[in-house]
């Protein structure tokens, strides 16, 4: 974990939130800037909230964990997107979930008091921060509704997909997804995961080279999650 310097970065925090340049110089003084190596935990679940985050760069893992220890990953967010805004508007103090790096990442840590402070004042902040609320309160309903209703198959190629959107804007050689990573997105075992994965490969509809995971098929993989 490495601080980066406020003044390199290109202001996309001021353009994803529109500030004037008031609230930029309050911003500005009251976050810290880090360089996260991959795999590193930026948030413990159980941990007190204190700020919330911004991806300036990189790749973040957002996992739920039980108490047996078994780890099952609720989404990812990319570069321009915060983590933690659902924080600033309850009374629980503690976050719901581990923030694991996925890939090396700059993330901004805002403090909620000044972010609470943008939204009572910047219209613009607060339609954002609800239409945020919003697509995040569909997204979930969707992963819980896929969880509790779609087969095995069907929440493998959900998984695939899903991931297929952030692996295809990488520009490193490197894999940024396990077995493992599909098989907590799926909420599978890695053994049912991988009997699947080798169907799947075995009717052309994925290739497998070394940790590589490519879809060929994505009209077949996609038929598969919505009718199974």
């Amino acid at each position: 974990m490495k601080q980066a310097i406020c003044k390199d970065c290109s202001f996309l925090c001021r353009k994803k939130i529109d500030l004037n340049e008031e609230e930029s110089e309050n911003l500005f003084r009251n976050k810290t800037t880090l360089n996260y190596n991959e795999g590193e935990i930026i948030i413990k679940q159980g941990s007190f909230v204190s700020s919330a985050l911004f991806i300036r760069e990189g790749l973040l893992q957002l996992e739920i964990i039980n108490n047996a220890g078994k780890s099952m990953i609720v989404k990812y967010a990319s570069e321009g997107m915060f983590v933690g805004l659902s924080r600033l508007n309850t009374e629980t103090t503690t976050y719901p979930y581990t923030v694991k790096v996925a890939k090396k990442a700059i993330v901004c840590h805002i403090k909620t008091e000044i972010l609470q402070d943008i939204i009572a004042k910047n219209k613009k902040f607060s339609q954002y921060v609800l239409s945020w609320y919003g697509n995040d309160y569909e997204f979930l309903l969707n992963r819980i509704s896929d969880l509790a209703t779609k087969s095995a198959n069907a929440r493998i190629a959900e998984a695939l997909l899903y991931m297929d959107e952030f692996q295809s804007d990488n520009q490193d050689d490197n894999t940024l997804f396990t077995r493992k990573d599909i098989a907590d997105y799926a909420g599978l075992s890695i053994e049912s995961a991988n009997k699947i994965l080798a169907v799947l490969k075995k009717s052309k509809m994925i290739s497998v080279n070394g940790q590589t995971i490519t879809i060929l098929d994505k009209e077949k993989m996609s038929l598969m999650y919505e009718r199974d």
